[in-house]
C-alpha cells in the first residue's frame, strides 16, 4: 500500500529501520504479524487500516492497549488528523474494538492501531486515496515520531 511505502522511505530517511509485515506479496495472517515482529527485533508495532460503516461515519482514530502505548498513539493521532484533515475521532482503548482484542495488540512493544478514516465514506476515501496525502501523511507520521 502507498502509505506504507511512503512511510517506510520518510523514516529510513530518518535512520529508521522498518519491517513491513503485510507486503501483499505473501500470506500473514495478522494473528502471527505480532510474533513476526518480534523476532525481526521491531521496538514498535504501527497497524495501518482504514474503517467501514454507514457512509455518514467519518473521521480518523487510533486505538491503543494501555498508558505504556498512549504517547505513540497520540503522535500518530496528531499526525494523521492534521495530514489528511480529516474529523477526529480521538485515541480509543482497544476495548472499543467490535473484534474484541486485537491480535497486533499480542506484541510485547509500544503498538498502535489507526483507522486512517472511513472507506465507505465519499470525503474519507478522497483523502485516504490522495496519493498526495498518503505522503504527507507518512511524513508526518515519521516527523512526530522521530523528528
Amino acid at each position: 500500500d502507498a502509505c506504507e511505502v511512503a512511510c517506510r522511505t520518510f523514516a529510513e530517511q530518518e535512520g529508521v529501520s522498518v519491517f513491513m509485515l503485510n507486503t501483499g506479496q505473501d500470506e500473514n495472517p495478522v494473528g502471527g504479524r505480532d510474533e513476526q515482529a518480534e523476532r525481526a527485533g521491531c521496538s514498535h508495532y504501527l497497524s495501518i487500516h482504514c474503517n467501514a460503516g454507514p457512509a455518514s461515519s467519518r473521521g480518523t482514530e487510533t486505538l491503543y492497549r494501555d498508558s505504556n502505548d498512549i504517547l505513540l498513539a497520540a503522535k500518530v493521532q496528531k499526525a494523521t488528523v492534521q495530514s489528511l484533515r480529516l474529523r477526529d475521532r480521538g485515541l480509543k482503548p482497544e476495548t472499543v474494538s467490535p473484534h474484541g482484542r486485537l491480535a497486533i495488540f499480542d506484541f510485547d512493544g509500544q503498538a498502535a492501531l489507526v483507522e486512517l478514516g472511513f472507506i465507505t465514506n465519499n470525503t474519507d476515501r478522497a483523502a485516504i486515496l490522495s496519493d498526495e496525502n498518503r505522503k504527507l501523511w507518512a511524513r508526518a507520521v515519521v516527523e512526530g515520531l522521530y523528528g
